[in-house]
């Protein structure tokens, strides 16, 4: 695993380099996987980018990383992924509740991820068919938006890579999301 100092600066760079200007949900997404060495180091499958509404009210997925994992999870699911809202107010659910809290949440199952909209089998089902071993929340807050970024690894990662990996994309996704 090729994670030397030099290849991880190179890789923040890109990423600053991607996401310093306002630009796309899309992009923000999929700008994790512009090295995909670095990705395939992190065990990195998919990326979300979820936001709470004007209601705030409800979250929804922005956009969703456009990898072979993200599509397996999008083609399998019984109500299409963008059309999924989730209750801010929701006790079970992980992305809610790191919302909420302001905390980092992880999780290997994804039922904590989709409940209340989807099943217990179905939320497994999409899980499975992504081929994720676990993901993790990591909620945001800034003056115009509100929301969180879901990582969703298919090997259990190393903690300390994605944790240093988190703690320098997200703020580049909020200064990317400003308006």
């Amino acid at each position: 695993m090729d994670t030397s100092r030099e290849r991880v600066l190179s890789y923040y760079e890109q990423l600053k380099m991607l996401l310093t200007k306002r630009t796309s949900h899309q992009a923000i997404v999929d700008a994790p996987f512009c090295d995909p060495l670095m990705a395939t180091n992190m065990n990195l499958g998919m990326v979300e980018l979820l936001l709470v509404g004007p209601d705030g009210k409800t979250i929804t997925m922005a956009a969703l990383s456009e990898t072979e994992h993200a599509k397996n999870a999008a083609k399998t699911s019984e109500i299409p992924l963008k059309n999924i809202q989730i209750p801010v107010s929701h006790n079970r659910n992980s992305i809610a509740r790191a919302i909420r809290t302001g905390k980092q949440l992880r999780t290997e199952d994804w039922d904590y991820l989709f409940t209340p909209v989807l099943g217990v089998e179905s939320a497994r089902f999409n899980q499975a068919t992504a081929g994720i071993a676990c993901s993790v929340v990591q909620p945001f807050s800034s003056r115009q938006h509100t929301g969180a970024i879901v990582c969703s690894f298919y090997k259990v990662p190393d903690e300390k890579l994605v944790k240093d990996f988190l703690a320098f994309y997200v703020p580049l996704v909020k200064q990317s999301l400003k308006t």
